[in-house]
């Protein structure tokens, strides 16, 4: 499953960051995804929590797997 999935089970705006006016970014990993607002400067910075962007999932502290190595958010 992807995100355009579920885009026909919601309205457009939900998949709308009021943050910046552009959609929120969706990612698949190894174990599952990452979703996360590019933030007010509207720059990609990966998710990382040191930058602009917000992550909203997976959550602070939670580990992931990103190809071989675990890698904490």
């Amino acid at each position: 499953m992807n995100i355009d999935d579920v885009r026909p089970l919601a309205r457009e705006e939900i998949f709308i960051d009021p943050t910046n006016g552009s959609f929120f970014v969706y990612k698949l990993i190894d174990e599952g995804f990452i979703l996360y607002s590019k933030g007010k400067n509207n720059r990609d910075d990966s998710g990382k929590y040191n930058s602009d962007d917000w992550l909203i999932w997976p959550p602070a502290g939670l580990k992931y797997k990103v190809g071989k190595k675990k890698t904490d958010v």
